[in-house]
């Protein structure tokens, strides 16, 4: 049946379906370009599975073999070992190094020290590619 909208612009009900089709279309394919380019917000799926490798338990805090200075970039940066930023996590800043062996702290380019995966700090910048 044909609204008042319709029918004042002299759309045909044939016609009106059609364009209800092609909306339809058009905002599935905008969905799944989205989806592949990692857009519509939210937690990224492959990001939070790639937290869940990491143990949310592992302890990078021993500092005491390194010299002032190097704690220092540990304080000044606000390094953390848990983050409270969704989708900004030490794992994923171009800065981490990731650990030589699984389940082992990991080290960072800017915050001196062990570093724990799942921190975060203000120097972080997000990791391309």
């Amino acid at each position: 049946m044909a609204n008042a909208h319709d029918l004042g612009r002299g759309v045909r009900p044939a016609d009106r379906g059609r364009r209800t089709f092609l909306t339809r279309c058009g905002l599935l394919v905008g969905g799944v370009v989205m989806a592949a380019c990692g857009g519509g917000g939210g937690t990224k799926p492959a990001l939070a599975e790639r937290a869940r490798a990491y143990d949310a338990d592992l302890v990078c805090d021993d500092v005491s073999g390194l010299w002032p200075v190097e704690i220092a970039t540990r304080t000044d940066n606000e390094y953390t070992q848990s983050s409270n930023k969704p989708q900004q996590y030490c794992f994923n800043c171009s800065n981490f190094i990731e650990p030589k062996r699984a389940g082992a702290c990991a080290t960072c380019r800017t915050v001196k020290g062990p570093i724990q995966p799942l921190g975060w700090c203000k120097s972080w910048t997000e990791k391309k590619g």
